[in-house]
């Protein structure tokens, strides 16, 4: 049996994805994306599975026309003589193109209907690489082991071992910072804000530049641009001022 992959492809990113793989992107977009797509082993993947799809529609279209055009130059009787397939095979077949063509074109009309600050949270996001992992040689294990499932795309099982470790020290910034970004990295901004919260509050915290930055994004995603600019005049990450140039651009 194939295994399921261990991470979810969304709408929005695959819609992302598609436009990028159309050449539909601005220079600027593609130039974010790249870097994404060298630095990111997991969107790599996802990226592969769509350019997949994206073929498979279009050898189905192909397919469809050579069959079509070959029909036009025989006979009318070669025409039913050659058309071995049961009829049963020969709609399922066309049934499952129709499935792919209609679930781009579903995505295409989705995309053009995102809010524009779902759009650029979909270009700008890209998840927190996550802390290098040393397991059997680290006193803390269960952290490194929840690290693991983070960095391998299972989100939920990280956050779930991360928390009871979180019970024991509240205050602590790597574990709420972790948590934080794993719930975003889930599709679950309102829970990220709440633990992101935590660490921009602490000012000697190594994660508040990054936090104000995965915060900012979260609340792009829930169409906040006022707050979500807020947040992102407080970070130094390197794509800070190209973001805060797009959200003023929002009308």
């Amino acid at each position: 049996m194939e295994k399921k992959p261990s991470y979810d492809l969304h709408e929005e990113e695959l819609a992302y994805i598609s436009e990028y793989l159309n050449d539909e992107l601005g220079a600027d977009e593609r130039s974010v994306f790249d870097e994404r797509l060298r630095d990111d082993p997991v969107f790599e993947r996802k990226v592969e599975e769509v350019r997949a799809l994206l073929v498979g529609i279009k050898e189905a279209n192909i397919a469809e026309q050579l069959n079509l055009f070959h029909a036009e130059l025989q006979p009318e009787e070669a025409v039913i003589s050659t058309s071995s397939k049961p009829l049963w095979q020969r709609i399922r077949w066309l049934a499952a193109a129709a499935v792919l063509v209609l679930t781009m074109v579903g995505l295409w009309f989705f995309r053009s209907a995102q809010p524009q600050e779902q759009k650029l949270f979909s270009r700008y996001y890209k998840a927190d690489p996550g802390l290098p992992t040393l397991m059997g040689t680290s006193d803390n294990y269960e952290f490194e082991e929840a690290m693991v499932d983070y960095k391998t795309g299972d989100f939920r099982k990280a956050i779930g071992k991360w928390y009871p470790l979180l019970v024991e020290n509240r205050s602590n910034d790597t574990l709420n910072y972790f948590i934080g970004v794993a719930y975003l990295a889930n599709s679950q901004p309102d829970s990220a804000v709440v633990f992101l919260d935590k660490v921009t509050a602490a000012p000697t915290s190594v994660f508040q530049s990054d936090a104000y930055w995965y915060k900012a994004l979260a609340m792009l995603k829930q169409g906040r641009k006022a707050d979500a600019l807020m947040q992102l005049r407080r970070t130094e990450h390197h794509a800070k001022d190209s973001l805060l140039n797009d959200i003023t651009s929002i009308p």
